[in-house]
């Protein structure tokens, strides 16, 4: 286990191939092998959030301040760094979006949520630009988003959904409902993955007459990455000490694997095709940390 970065708050993690990004406190930082991040950027905003990764950029949210509502939503840009480093400064993708949130990307478009339930969206546009004018792909409630091939994945509290990439408007296909605090998702080539307040589950891509517990009785699961083998969670809420767990996507009787204790505030999961890594805020203000465990 080794610490791959630190600093304020380590908010989300994305990883491709090649290594790991992560947004803290206006920065986006870069990680391909080296003892500490290998680039910095500053993005000029109230806040980051996310971020995605695909083999060409690492795409985040920053927050441009309020504007108008009632609620009163932050604004949000959607933009991206490739993934070799920023120098010549951030691609801005999409700009005003209300309250966006969980960003992914599936190497051709980007996709994220905008607005409160029940009246949010999801929303994606093309990596290179969409003239300012991002397609809705669905409305509704949107908290956790996944993608694979085919389809994008996500869930709304009490159910997950999906839709093709080109777009379903009103009318999602519901792969799960009856959940209780469905949040974090991710997809595989086979099954769908989220957390709820209490299991981690799953589903087949096409759908299933009762969804796969793999794990239940855990406090508070969220910060879900899958990698065709294996599904990684944290526990813990914030400022509390969590855990991060690994268990077959078969199945691990419901005894996951500790990969890691006491980590305050895990804030993201992400994992390459080697290790497994994690943000988390740490005990205090300025002590958070990234973190990357090899083999996973």
């Amino acid at each position: 286990m080794e610490r791959i970065g630190s600093g304020n708050d380590p908010w989300g993690i994305a990883a491709d191939a090649t290594g790991a990004y992560w947004v803290d406190n206006g920065y986006v930082y870069g990680y391909v092998g080296a003892s500490e991040p290998v680039w910095q950027q500053e993005i000029f905003a109230e806040g980051l959030a996310g971020p995605a990764a695909d083999a060409v950029n690492v795409y985040f949210l920053a927050d441009q301040g309020p504007g108008t509502g009632n609620p009163v939503p932050h604004l949000w840009d959607v933009m991206a760094c490739p993934i070799g480093g920023c120098g010549g400064g951030p691609i801005t993708i999409a700009s005003a979006q209300p309250a966006a949130a969980s960003i992914v990307s599936d190497g051709a478009n980007v996709f994220w949520a905008t607005g409160y339930a029940p009246n949010g969206a999801l929303m994606a546009c093309a990596v290179g630009g969409c003239a300012g004018a991002p397609t809705q792909i669905a409305s509704g409630a949107v908290n956790g988003i996944a993608v694979d091939t085919t389809n994008v994945y996500w869930t709304t509290g009490a159910a997950v959904m999906t839709c093709p990439k080109t777009g379903c408007g009103a009318t999602p296909t519901t792969l799960v409902s009856g959940l209780t605090y469905a949040f974090s998702i991710a997809v595989d080539a086979t099954s769908v993955y989220w957390t709820t307040d209490t299991a981690v589950m799953k589903c087949a891509i096409g759908g299933c007459a009762v969804p796969t517990t793999l794990a239940d009785g855990q406090n508070g699961p969220h910060s879900i990455a899958v990698d065709g083998q294996n599904a990684y969670w944290a526990t813990g809420a914030s400022y509390e000490a969590g855990t991060v767990f690994k268990c077959s996507v078969n199945g691990c009787c419901n005894q996951p694997q500790t990969l890691a204790s006491n980590v305050p505030t895990v804030t993201g999961i992400a994992v390459g095709p080697s290790s497994v890594y994690w943000s988390a805020l740490g005990e205090c203000s300025e002590c958070g940390v990234v973190t990357m465990l090899t083999p996973k």
